[in-house]
């Protein structure tokens, strides 16, 4: 009897581990793989809808970090103190104020402008670039506004990065792997 419920023991133990790996595979539903994305209007209107979310929120250019408003800076108010919130009570205003360049405000303050600004870049290279392959699988009007939408904010962010940078790399086609060309040469402002 006891051999009995070892063997049981040992029989339900073996099937309730075989049995699992199915079980606990799921497909990510948040998740769909580029090649399936692109297909319907509403996969093309939720990409370019993402457009306007990364240029109002957190990780945008206009609030990098959570803390950062590039009108501080573009619009120089906020250095002759006649903002609402004074240099003082912004460590990295003060550096830019009195031009002093410190490890922490290249690498966290201009260089989150730098990236956050290239990556909205290459959201709009990947709409524009799926969106024209995918052309015969979308109304005409979405696939217009898409493409339309996607230069707009692709020009917009250029705009910045020439007033800030000067002459800054102008990149047309999405990069989608490390094992791209990521630094690209600088191209002349005209």
């Amino acid at each position: 009897m006891k051999h009995l419920r070892i063997i049981i023991a040992a029989a339900f133990l073996a099937g309730l581990f075989a049995s699992c790996n199915k079980f606990l595979e799921e497909t990510p539903k948040s998740q769909e793989p580029i090649e399936a994305f692109y297909q319907t209007d509403n996969q093309v209107q939720s990409a370019v809808n993402a457009l306007y979310v990364n240029s109002n929120g957190p990780a945008s250019f206009y609030a990098a970090q959570g803390w950062f408003d590039a009108t501080w800076v573009l619009t120089l108010d906020n250095m002759a103190g006649m903002s609402r919130n004074p240099v003082q009570q912004n460590p990295n205003i003060k550096y830019f104020a009195s031009l002093t360049q410190t490890p922490e405000l290249v690498s966290n303050y201009v260089g989150s402008m730098w990236s956050n600004l290239y990556a909205s870049i290459n959201n709009c290279n990947t709409i524009i670039t799926r969106v024209e392959a995918n052309g015969g699988g979308l109304s005409a009007e979405v696939k217009n506004q898409a493409l339309a939408t996607a230069r707009f904010f692709r020009a917009f962010d250029y705009y910045f990065l020439v007033r800030l940078f000067g002459d800054v790399p102008i990149v047309t086609k999405p990069i989608v792997s490390s094992s791209e060309d990521i630094s690209p040469a600088r191209n002349k402002t005209e």
